[in-house]
């Protein structure tokens, strides 16, 4: 059968249809890519948050007595068996070696001082004086 024209006609033109499989690939395509991108996200901010995070200090732990009411005199000895804990070194406790040895990884002068006193491998004292990251924190 041939394809005849009419007069008064317009040409009829067949429109090419993408299958409708193609767009739902596109779609999943496109929800995969958001899901694996959400979860690269997520496991970086897994290993960048607890850098930042803020270390709780380290409390006196007090005994606790055998009697269940606490009397002034128990309270006395709770008080005077605790351990004292100096004033100077109390800061110097909430620091950590956690593996950062450059001072853009600090978030202070002390806790690079603290490093470089106690931590193995730290790269922060360029000229060997004793005084982490001049330029930075330690002015």
């Amino acid at each position: 059968m041939s394809r005849q024209m009419r007069p008064g006609r317009a040409p009829t033109t067949t429109a090419r249809r993408a299958p409708a499989d193609a767009h739902a690939r596109s779609a999943f395509g496109r929800v995969l890519a958001m899901l694996l991108v959400i979860g690269i996200g997520a496991y970086a901010y897994s290993l960048i948050a607890p850098r930042f995070a803020a270390t709780p200090t380290p409390s006196v732990a007090v005994p606790r007595t055998s009697s269940a009411v606490t009397t002034p005199t128990s309270i006395a000895q709770a008080t005077a068996t605790a351990p004292a804990v100096p004033a100077a070194a109390a800061p110097a406790q909430h620091f950590q070696c956690d593996g950062r040895t450059h001072c853009a990884q600090m978030t202070s002068c002390e806790e690079a001082t603290y490093c470089l006193r106690t931590c193995p491998g730290v790269q922060m004292d360029g000229n060997h004086d004793g005084v982490p990251c001049e330029r930075q924190w330690c002015h």
